[in-house]
């Protein structure tokens, strides 16, 4: 009897320890494996509008994970087409901009600034979230992004600090002391050692990344 009841009990704990984890994955490969399929061997030219298509096509509930699906399948093959892909992806559903945008910058970090742009031009409304997510994936970068954030979509300026310093705590002072200035935003230039008070610095960012001015 009691070999009976102790073999029932663990039968049940495997069980629920088995469905606890299927969700998480399951999902997940199932929408990478679509992608997949959906791609092909179409042209790197064409990647960009076959996962906006997925994206766009799928369940509301669903769009935020095929958005992470398709960026990882595609950008993890084809970094040169990070920012073109989640472009696409936040045009096709602003809402999922943010996690399509993370998750293409922790797969390519040095696009950081790069791709926190392309996604707030085609989801400004959602720049906030963005930058604050791209931030998080790449905290090196996060004044290069919240500046490039910030005159893509400038009406969201005060929010991207805001959330960019609650997301990286160490660029607060720096947007803080820039938002009382005014005039003009924000400009960040890059230095070796960090993100430090004083100017505001961005570690290792590429010359072309190194300072940003609102035109």
């Amino acid at each position: 009897m009691k070999k009976s009841v102790v073999g029932r009990l663990a039968a049940v704990v495997i069980t629920v320890a088995a469905l606890a984890c299927t969700p998480a994955y399951a999902g997940n490969d199932a929408q990478k494996a679509l992608v997949k399929q959906a791609i092909g061997k179409a042209p790197v030219t064409e990647l960009a509008a076959k996962a906006a298509g997925l994206v766009g096509q799928a369940k509301e509930a669903e769009r935020a994970s095929m958005a992470v699906a398709a960026v990882e399948v595609i950008v993890a093959e084809h970094p040169a087409v990070a920012t073109a892909v989640v472009s696409a992806i936040a045009k096709a559903a602003p809402e999922v901009a943010a996690k399509a945008a993370a998750k293409a910058v922790e797969l390519s970090p040095d696009q950081a600034v790069a791709i926190a742009r392309a996604a707030a031009l085609a989801a400004p409304k959602y720049a906030a979230a963005i930058a604050a997510e791209v931030a998080k994936a790449n905290p090196k970068k996060a004044l290069a992004v919240a500046q490039a954030v910030m005159i893509a979509a400038p009406a969201m300026e005060g929010a991207v600090a805001d959330q960019v310093a609650a997301a990286v705590p160490q660029t607060r002072p720096v947007l803080k002391r820039e938002a009382r200035a005014g005039g003009g935003g924000p400009t960040f230039t890059s230095t070796p050692g960090g993100i430090r008070g004083g100017t505001g610095t961005a570690t290792n960012a590429p010359p072309a990344e190194k300072a940003y001015q609102r035109p």
